[in-house]
């Protein structure tokens, strides 16, 4: 019955978080509420995020880029096991993040692949947000 208890409690406190903030994200941080993890990667030429979602289903995820601003949004299934569940870590359902990169991105140029448990989104800059060499002139 301890067991169930904890299990109770946390299910309660993730239901809660959700509620509150579903798809609340800061950009750079760790929670233990932010899901799925992130890695943001930046390039001359683009933002590069990476993320684990193992158990995702790839047909299931909703990328969108609005205002700077990357959505994914993804649902992961949940496994059916047999006997009484004692601990459950393995996340499973619907899941949202969004992730703050930038105002001058290419929302038209946005790619995102997934493999081996492994999202990446590749967001490409906009050309006046790449640096430029400026040539100097003699005077």
């Amino acid at each position: 019955m301890v067991w169930r208890m904890f299990k109770d409690l946390e299910l309660v406190r993730e239901q809660l978080d959700r509620a509150l903030h579903p798809f609340h994200s800061r950009a750079f941080t760790r929670s233990d509420f932010d899901f799925p993890r992130i890695n943001i990667y930046e390039t001359p030429e683009e933002f590069v995020v990476v993320s684990e979602i193992p158990g995702a289903n790839r047909e299931k995820f909703d990328i969108s880029m609005t205002a700077g601003n990357l959505t994914i949004r993804g649902e992961i299934r949940k496994i059916e096991e047999e006997g009484q569940l004692l601990r459950s870590e393995r996340p499973a359902g619907a899941f949202g993040r969004v992730v703050q990169l930038s105002d001058k991105v290419d929302p038209k140029r946005v790619e995102a692949a997934y493999a081996n448990g492994v999202l990446t989104v590749r967001v490409a800059k906009a050309e006046e947000a790449k640096p430029r060499q400026i040539e100097v002139k003699v005077a």
